[in-house]
């Protein structure tokens, strides 16, 4: 990840024959480099426990930095053309007034008071693959217990080019990467996993019961990391694999008895990015799961953007939309906390102060006796079975009136903070442009993002249409024959 690109001067003047470039040799910032360790203890086989053991001396990944070659926009273009809908990453908060009209419901957003009215500058970062594949997945072995030699996975396909070291049959230990984008790898242990008990349930004598397994995955059991130490953990593992990171930087994400789960994002020039190093240790403790990203950071230039004011008119298109940190999709209580909520519990049907819900009220069937009977039914006495008349059939639901129009919901923007938004472009690769975070409401989630460079810096292709279908016709009535 040390190494500049040579060759990166000659695409420059054949991309931009008119402009002038810098040499990639000047005015660097910042580098990434690899730096000189020595060979830990770390046993390459042993891949059921990592925990308590030091990743640093083994295989280390360069940690992931930036390298500045900036120049100004050329007059021939933009930067890069982004991917139309559909392509590259999606998120959920990316459902703006136009994808909303599905749904009958179209937002419309105001500028609030006190919204800043004044442009800025904000720099724009190309992610370029760092090496080879069966270089990344090499070393990531090395530094994750993982032998054997990299290879083209059985879904390798020239759009989605996979390869993996290990196994793909789910039988020990293997590591993943998809070499586009931002060459995401995934690391994953099934030792971790225990084995589910299963029991023979026999098949009854009339054949209608059984005759099959009943697997239940037993409890988990052993040592389960504190948060500390999955924190201390985890800071040896991304720095092993590429990102350099602190303590104070390691977000846990989820704790609870079946393992602990931590995160830590990429920042460049001290602003969190979308890009994220994630861990998960299981009782043992086992690291079942890890992932990260293999990159090197460059920077373009620096560029002039628009006030916040002015970027609220493109929140309604969604074609200015970026991916921020996923830290705005986590809240104020982050998702250790949201997490730790029992499914399947309804709350709110006792009174307020009351521990438990009220008893419902028991009433008899009318057709009971409520008295014991002090006879038992004789011979002599006929007994008759009601007469059992055909339930009427239901009255037919109305059918329902078709919205004309759809809803308006008018949301003032109240703040805007900025923001590195992840994008990509036509040709799937990824970058990090300025952009707003911008809030409309007092929860955490009522928020949406909107790239800020000016018009020109970077090409917006046209949103695609969306299809309203129809609501279908309602089902005849079934025919009775009377």
């Amino acid at each position: 990840m040390n190494t500049i690109d040579k060759d990166f001067d000659d695409r420059l003047r054949r991309a931009f024959p008119n402009t002038p470039s810098p040499s990639t040799d000047d005015g660097i910032l910042g580098e990434s480099s690899l730096a000189a360790r020595t060979p830990s203890a770390l046993d390459p086989h042993a891949t059921r426990r990592i925990a308590s053991t030091s990743l640093l001396g083994v295989g280390a990944l360069a940690v992931v930095g930036v390298v500045v070659t900036s120049f100004v926009l050329p007059s021939q273009g933009p930067l890069f053309t982004m991917a139309e809908s559909g392509q590259g990453a999606a998120s959920a908060e990316m459902a703006s007034s136009d994808m909303r009209i599905g749904l009958w419901v179209e937002y419309e957003y105001e500028a609030g008071d006190g919204l800043g009215t004044d442009p800025g500058r904000g720099a724009v970062y190309q992610l370029e693959l760092d090496g080879t594949p069966e270089a990344l997945l090499e070393k990531l072995g090395a530094t994750l217990g993982v032998s054997g030699e990299a290879q083209k996975s059985q879904y390798f396909d020239p759009q989605w080019p996979s390869y993996f070291v290990g196994t793909e049959d789910w039988t020990s230990p293997s590591i993943g990467t998809t070499w586009t984008g931002t060459g995401n790898w995934y690391y994953n242990n099934p030792a971790a996993y225990p084995e589910p008990i299963c029991t023979d349930v026999p098949l009854s004598e009339d054949g209608t019961e059984g005759g099959y397994q009943d697997c239940v995955t037993p409890e988990p059991t052993g040592e389960l990391l504190s948060v500390e130490q999955a924190t201390a953990e985890a800071v040896e593992l991304f720095r092993a694999t590429g990102l350099d990171v602190s303590s104070a930087d390691v977000r846990v994400v989820s704790n609870d008895a079946w393992g602990i789960g931590v995160s830590a994002a990429l920042y460049v020039n001290g602003t969190e990015t979308a890009l994220e190093w994630t861990a998960y240790w299981v009782p043992g403790p086992l690291l079942s799961s890890a992932s990260g990203h293999s990159v090197v950071v460059r920077e373009r230039g620096e560029f002039d953007t628009i006030s916040p004011v002015d970027a609220v008119d493109r929140l309604a298109s969604g074609a200015w939309w970026g991916s921020p940190a996923t830290s705005y999709y986590y809240g104020a209580t982050g998702i250790a906390e949201a997490t730790t909520r029992s499914p399947g519990v309804s709350v709110g049907s006792a009174e307020e102060g009351s521990t438990d819900a009220a008893e419902p009220e028991v009433v008899p069937d009318p057709g009971t006796p409520t008295d014991e009977p002090t006879d038992e039914p004789t011979d002599d006495v006929p007994t008759t079975e009601p007469e059992l008349l055909p339930e009427p059939l239901p009255e037919p639901l109305p059918e329902p009136e078709l919205p004309t129009e759809p809803e308006i919901i008018r949301a003032t923007v109240t703040s805007a903070e900025s923001a590195l938004l992840l994008v990509w472009d036509a040709s799937g690769n990824a970058w990090l442009v300025p952009g707003y975070v911008m809030r409309y409401g007092d929860d955490d989630w009522s928020w949406l993002s909107v790239i800020s460079l000016i018009e020109g810096i970077i090409e917006i292709p046209e949103p695609m249409p969306i299809d309203i279908m129809p609501m279908p016709a309602p089902m005849p009535e079934p025919y009775i024959e009377e």
